[in-house]
C-alpha cells in the first residue's frame, strides 16, 4: 500500500521529473535529468522566409486584437454561449438587407 505522503510528493510541481519504480518491499524514487531543449529543432527551420512573415504577421494583428479588447467574452457555460449566438444571429439578419421576391 502507498501512502499519501508518497502521493502527495508525485503531485509536487518541480522542475525535475521524478521516476516512480516499485517493487514488492520498496518504493523507489529517483530525480530525472532535465531536458535540454535547444537540442530539439524549431519551427523556424520548417518555414521559408516568406512564410514565417505572413505567420508573424497575422499574430502581431491578432496581439493588437487581443490589447485593443477585441475579443469574444468568457461564457459561464453552453447555455449563455448559445444565447450569445443566437442574439448576434439577429443582429446580423436585422441589418441584412433582404433581396424582393420574384
Amino acid at each position: 500500500m502507498i501512502s499519501k505522503t508518497l502521493y502527495r510528493f508525485d503531485q509536487l510541481s518541480s522542475p525535475v521529473a521524478k521516476i516512480l519504480k516499485t517493487s514488492s518491499t520498496q518504493i523507489i524514487i529517483t530525480p530525472e535529468a532535465p531536458v535540454d531543449l535547444s537540442k530539439f529543432p524549431t519551427a523556424h527551420d520548417e518555414y521559408t522566409p516568406r512564410q514565417r512573415r505572413i505567420i508573424d504577421a497575422r499574430l502581431a494583428k491578432s496581439l493588437a486584437d487581443t490589447k485593443a479588447g477585441r475579443v469574444s467574452k468568457v461564457f459561464s457555460d453552453h447555455k449563455e454561449f448559445i444565447a450569445a449566438l443566437h442574439e448576434e444571429a439577429a443582429r446580423l439578419s436585422a441589418k441584412r438587407q433582404r433581396r424582393p421576391a420574384k
